[in-house]
Parts: structure tokens; C-alpha cells; sequence
């Protein structure tokens, strides 16, 4: 008889899973510092899988929450076109209010 090895369901999750899903809960609860962040995971590929639209997706709402990380952060996406149409006056108009 051969026996097949399992598939185990993982438990344990490595630093960087950690303080995804830390900055998840905090985004999803409203917290635009949270949000900020957990675009930036999403943008590098932090914890989870690179994922440019939801990294945009997460500034514009820490952005408009009045964040000014998320601010700049927002800035950088239409300046460099991440996930969007370059826009240099939208770009200049994001960094002006996050400073």
C-alpha cells in the first residue's frame, strides 16, 4: 500500500503574512493609516501577491480619508501611471495636500 501524502492546512503564518492581515483588519475597520499601509503591501507584493489595482484602490480611500501618507501615495500612483492614466495635475494636486 502507498500512501499519499496530505495536504495540511497551514498554520502558521511568516512576519510578513502577519502584519498583512494586520493592516487588513485595521483598512477594513476604517482606519486610513491602516488603509495606507495596506496599499503599500499591495504595491510590493508585501505578504500577499502584488496587486497594483488594489494598492490604488486602498490609497484612494486613505487619500480621501484625509491620510496624508495615503496622500502621497496616491500622488505617486498618477505621477508614475501605477494602475492609472499618468496625471501629472492630478499627481501635483495630491501632493500638494499631503504636505
Amino acid at each position: 500500500m502507498e500512501l499519499k501524502p496530505q495536504k495540511m492546512k497551514r498554520k502558521h503564518f511568516n512576519d510578513e503574512e502577519k502584519i498583512f492581515h494586520r493592516y487588513l483588519k485595521s483598512a477594513k475597520e476604517g482606519n486610513a493609516d491602516g488603509q495606507n499601509k495596506l496599499g503599500y503591501c499591495y504595491l510590493l507584493g508585501i505578504g500577499t501577491t502584488k496587486d497594483d489595482e488594489n494598492a490604488f484602490r486602498w490609497y484612494i480611500k486613505s487619500a480621501e480619508e484625509g491620510n496624508s501618507g495615503g496622500q502621497y501615495s496616491l500622488a505617486n500612483c498618477y505621477f508614475y501611471g501605477i494602475d492609472t492614466t499618468k496625471d501629472e495635475k492630478k499627481a501635483l494636486r495630491w501632493y500638494l495636500k499631503s504636505s
